[in-house]
């Protein structure tokens, strides 16, 4: 018999949000995480409006805002050869803004956020070894503080990225890159600010400049393959 409606993996952005969206609708929801918040995570920082809203929605947003998430009205990418692709929200809808917010921050918000919806129970620091589909239900079995754990639920979600470790069992394969990706990220102050999401772009890699505020920005370096040895 499940003991659970449903079974999230991974309390990142997607499945913190919908382990709360789902119990917000009345199913008892188990929501299981390898980490333990906060965590840090490299990340462009950037926050598109379509989440923004659904943040809005929910009603964590303007805590968010309260611990420093900048608003950026739109994204900037600069391509080799002096090109320029500019996304500005304002050109689709007048009220469009994204928001540069700390993954660390956002991460952490949103799963405390679902875990105080009734209905939801997080789990921190909890392996998924295995997930069986039975009739009528499913069961994932994983480590926890050291100990097998078992739990029974009609639904399973698996929002643990793309190096999901059970996804494989179902049938799911995800297509493996050839080359490797490294990233690093950094804080810099005394930056000219633009108001803008900056993604420059070249053959080994990305670098996105999101705005934090009085002029500082978070940078993050994003190397393709094995670009990051000679430079």
């Amino acid at each position: 018999m499940a003991n659970f409606d449903g079974i999230v993996v991974g309390a990142g952005v997607a499945g913190s949000t919908t382990a709360a969206l789902l119990a917000r609708q009345g199913f008892r929801v188990l929501l299981v995480e390898k980490a333990t918040f906060p965590r840090e995570k490299i990340c462009g920082e950037g926050l598109m409006p379509a989440g923004a809203r659904i943040l809005n929605e929910l009603g964590i947003l303007s805590e968010l805002r309260a611990q420093g998430a900048q608003a950026f009205s739109g994204i900037h990418f600069h391509l080799p050869r002096n090109r320029c692709i500019e996304l500005n929200f304002a050109e689709v809808s007048q009220t469009a803004q994204g928001w540069v917010v700390p993954r660390m921050v956002l991460d952490t918000r949103l799963a405390r956020f679902a875990a105080q919806q009734p209905g939801v129970q997080l789990c921190e620091a909890f392996r998924v070894l295995s997930a069986q589909i039975g009739e009528g239900q499913v069961e994932v079995t994983g480590l926890y503080q050291g100990q097998l754990h078992t739990h029974r639920a009609r639904l399973l979600i698996g929002a643990d990225g793309i190096r999901s470790r059970f996804h494989n069992g179902f049938g799911i394969h995800r297509h493996k890159r050839r080359t490797r990706r490294f990233a690093l990220s950094t804080s810099y102050d005394q930056l000219q600010g633009t108001g803008v999401v900056e993604v420059h772009c070249c053959e080994a890699g990305e670098a996105y400049v999101a705005p934090m505020g009085k002029r500082s920005a978070r940078i993050t370096l994003l190397l393709f393959g094995t670009a990051h040895r000679p430079r």
